[in-house]
């Protein structure tokens, strides 16, 4: 007898539920072949659109005017009665909207330190009768009062976010527009029990969504129940649908140096429980873009989109590292731009106000003209300030696209 003949391993017995996992995923082979999926064009003006939660969560780290645009889109859709946020998004969004204020108010608090700092903190007795040095002790003067009255309005503007729990400007928005948008599905034993089951399974199989967050306290049920919220609705209403979610983990996208297409086996599920519909997924800018929002709201929220996605892409020569330090810089200088066009905008109308009661007045009193005077000069300092800032940020994106370019190369 040769060695080869000898006992073998027993082989691990089948599993009689998963045996047939490919054929239960997609049950209606010929349908894979019949099925064309509807463009975005084709159904944007009929389709549901249904947020998520780290797309709530997103205008928290934009501008005003963006923020504005936003509430615009979904304020139009709602009243369309197309726009939809699972209930589990929702509570996703309650538990994390206060880390999101409060990451606000530590930028602003860093703010006012760094302004309440001199430039010029310590004498130099030697140089107290140069010329340049005194000129330069009067800027130090100039800038020290500008950073005192920029710090209170900074301290100010940071009590009011810690004073507003859950009527921040974003809450507020969502308080009027999507109160009447959330979507649950049912949550008796009997279901969860389901859910639980449903998730255990797609685990094992790596079926989309959730396997990947295996890791979180919820056991990766939170897409999961969003996922099935989406079945949902589509069952109910047979309509096509857009998913708007910054996500890019590989248990929602196939993968090929981003996110590339939405899985398979998740436009088939929609397919078969909507009656042959179709889903599109977006991140928030291709939404914005879409429902003709503001050139700039799409551009800012691309800019914040290509930083994040460059971050969490992994590289082993250490470009994620570098990508992580460029987007923690480049929303600091970001949240630093927008504090200083407020303060800008603020010292504006101080001016106008001030210049109006100098012209109102047959002979204005000199303090008047020496309060317009120090306007003018912190105007004009935050001025280069903001110059500066709004330049440093254009070159940290330059670094990423550099980095990324880098990166195609190998």
């Amino acid at each position: 007898m040769s060695n080869n003949d000898g006992p073998k391993a027993k082989a691990e017995p089948i599993n009689r539920n998963d045996a047939f996992w490919l054929t239960d995923l997609y049950p209606d082979a010929s349908a894979l072949f019949r099925h064309q999926q509807a463009s975005l064009a084709d159904i944007s003006k009929n389709c549901l659109v249904i947020l998520d939660a780290n797309v709530l969560l997103w205008p928290f780290e934009l501008g005003a005017a963006s923020v504005e645009d936003i509430a615009k889109v979904y304020k139009k859709l709602a009243g369309e009665g197309r726009l939809l946020v699972p209930g589990q998004a929702a509570r996703e969004f309650y538990k994390h909207r206060s880390r999101k204020v409060a990451a606000l108010t530590e930028v602003i608090d860093g703010a006012i330190t760094r302004a309440k700092r001199p430039p010029l903190d310590s004498d130099i007795p030697l140089l107290s009768n140069d010329a340049d040095y005194i000129a330069a002790k009067k800027f130090n003067a100039q800038i020290v009062n500008a950073g005192k009255g920029m710090a209170k309005r900074l301290a100010a503007a940071s009590q009011k976010l810690k004073d507003e729990i859950g009527s921040d400007r974003v809450s507020l928005i969502y308080r009027n527009v999507l109160s009447d948008c959330v979507i649950e599905i049912p949550d008796g034993a009997e279901e969860r029990k389901a859910i639980i089951d449903e998730a255990e399974k797609r685990a094992r199989l790596h079926i989309a969504p959730g396997y990947k967050d295996q890791h979180k306290e919820d056991g990766g049920l939170g897409d999961l129940i969003i996922w099935m919220t989406i079945l949902q609705v589509g069952r109910e209403r047979k309509l096509d649908c857009i998913f708007v979610s910054n996500e890019e983990k590989a248990d929602w996208w196939v993968k090929s140096r981003g996110a590339f297409q939405p899985r398979p086996e998740l436009i088939e599920e929609y397919r078969r429980n909507t009656e042959g519909r179709s889903i599109h997924f977006l991140p928030l800018s291709a939404l914005l873009a879409n429902f003709e929002a503001a050139q700039e709201t799409v551009s800012e929220v691309q800019k914040l989109e290509e930083v994040r996605r460059d971050n969490d892409q992994p590289n082993a020569d250490g470009a994620t590292k570098i990508l992580s330090n460029f987007q923690e810089d480049f929303l600091r200088r970001r949240n630093r731009i927008a504090l200083i066009r407020q303060e800008l905008r603020l010292i504006e109308e101080r001016m106008y106000e001030t210049r109006s009661r100098i012209d109102s007045e047959d002979i204005a009193d000199q303090s008047e003209w020496d309060a317009l005077n120090d306007l003018k000069n912190n105007h004009a300092f935050l001025s280069d300030q903001l110059k500066m800032e709004e330049r440093n940020n254009e070159n940290i994106m330059s670094g990423v696209r550099y980095i990324k370019g880098r990166r195609a190369t190998f």
